[in-house]
């Protein structure tokens, strides 16, 4: 992964990654396995077993409107009509949302793994 990062911050191989694992694989494929990673690192911002015991609100509410993001693009990739973004954008708009709630390395580490587990799966 290069070390350089774009505008954004986002280190400059992992956004290439990602945008090689959103046009090489299935659409909705891509997309699930990314809902499951953003879900599995939401869980860091709260105490597991404690449903009352937020760590970070910001966190929280950040991987929320990424969660809403992926769920429109995995509409559209169904074909419901859903609205969406191009690829690119998608993975800027996540980056954003992980800046504002200051989830940086949470996503980033969400994002390795799904270019991660895309790269294995059989075409």
């Amino acid at each position: 992964m290069d070390i350089g990062a774009n505008h954004l911050g986002i280190a400059v191989g992992l956004r290439r990654e990602l945008l090689e694992a959103a046009t090489s694989s299935n659409p909705a494929r891509f997309l699930a396995v990314l809902v499951d990673e953003l879900t599995l690192s939401a869980r860091g911002e709260y105490e597991v077993g404690r449903t009352d015991a937020v760590r970070g609100g910001a966190g929280l509410r950040a991987f929320n409107e990424m969660l809403r993001v992926v769920a429109a693009q995995l509409g559209r990739a169904a074909g419901t009509g859903a609205r969406g973004y191009p690829n690119e954008a998608l993975v800027d708009v996540l980056w954003e949302n992980a800046v504002i709630g200051q989830i940086q390395q949470s996503v980033a580490t969400a994002l390795q793994r799904t270019v991660e587990r895309v790269r294995h799966m059989p075409t």
